[in-house]
């Protein structure tokens, strides 16, 4: 038997809530930008042509954003069971 999820007070489903975590994600934790930084360097050290991504959980983009700026020939795919997070994205 599973335990139950626990309680979030975030329902990232809603707009609102998506919109408030999303603004406060990377303030919360800066060392995201060094851990996406670093998923963009091994991504370039794979000079993999033509070079795939899938991110699940993708939340509002971060990622994404950051690769994109930093790669040039890729196909990207993001995953989230989110709506709002995709609009955010």
């Amino acid at each position: 038997m599973l335990p139950d999820d626990v309680p979030s007070p975030v329902d990232l489903r809603n707009m609102p809530d998506a919109r408030r975590w999303a603004d406060a994600a990377m303030l919360a934790r800066p060392a995201r930008h060094n851990v996406f930084d670093r998923i963009g360097q091994e991504l370039r050290d794979l000079r993999s042509t033509p070079l795939s991504v899938l991110e699940l959980g993708s939340g509002p983009g971060f990622l994404a954003e950051r690769i994109t700026a930093n790669l040039s020939t890729f196909a990207y795919t993001a995953l989230d069971f989110s709506a709002a997070m995709h609009v955010l994205a």
